[in-house]
């Protein structure tokens, strides 16, 4: 068992890379990356990432299943995600910006990857479900020299409420849905 004191503030989120590597973030607008094989709560972080937008509360993480290098973040008021590239991360060094995700309005009230991480999909205080290809968002260039590119959703649908949480159909489950809740209903989609 492992324990830390991961943030200033309230903690947001907690996933995990693998067995050893836990992400939590949290309102402090930290993401810190912990080796679950330390036990104790006085263990320091093994690296602190500083996101684009240092110091607002990141609410949302989750890592690609298929490169667990790359990582989506969201913050509490923003209408994008950002996926970043952990690579070149050791120590508290700054997490490489690869694009934006932007959704049309609303905040990000959920994220998450299809089972392949071919795509990313986001669930939206304005209740736009849209779907993002990873692909297309690692070849897409900003329009400043090193500046990370704004990706826009390849699929959507418009719920009537927000959309409040996000799962996909596991690996080899058939073809691909997603489901949705909004308010008091759940709805799923072919994709």
């Amino acid at each position: 068992m492992c324990m830390f004191a991961a943030h200033a503030h309230s903690t947001r989120a907690v996933a995990f890379r693998d067995a050893a590597c836990l992400l939590t973030t949290g309102d402090d607008g930290a993401a810190r990356l912990w080796d679950c094989r330390t036990p104790g709560g006085d263990a320091a972080p093994a690296a602190t990432l500083t996101p684009a937008r240092a110091g607002v509360s990141l609410r949302h993480a989750a890592w690609a299943p298929s490169s667990p290098h790359l990582l989506a973040l969201a913050h509490a008021d923003a209408p994008d995600v950002h996926l970043y590239d952990l690579r070149a991360v050791a120590g508290a060094q700054q997490a490489a910006l690869r694009c934006r995700f932007a959704l049309r309005h609303g905040l990000v009230n959920a994220l998450a990857w299809s089972p392949h991480g071919a795509c990313l999909a986001t669930g939206g205080s304005d209740g736009a479900l849209s779907v993002f290809e990873t692909e297309a968002g690692l070849k897409a260039r900003g329009g400043d020299a090193g500046a990370a590119a704004t990706v826009k959703p390849t699929w959507g649908h418009d719920a009537p409420a927000e959309i409040n949480a996000l799962a996909w159909t596991p690996a080899g489950a058939g073809a691909g849905h997603i489901a949705f809740a909004h308010g008091r209903c759940v709805q799923a989609l072919a994709v």
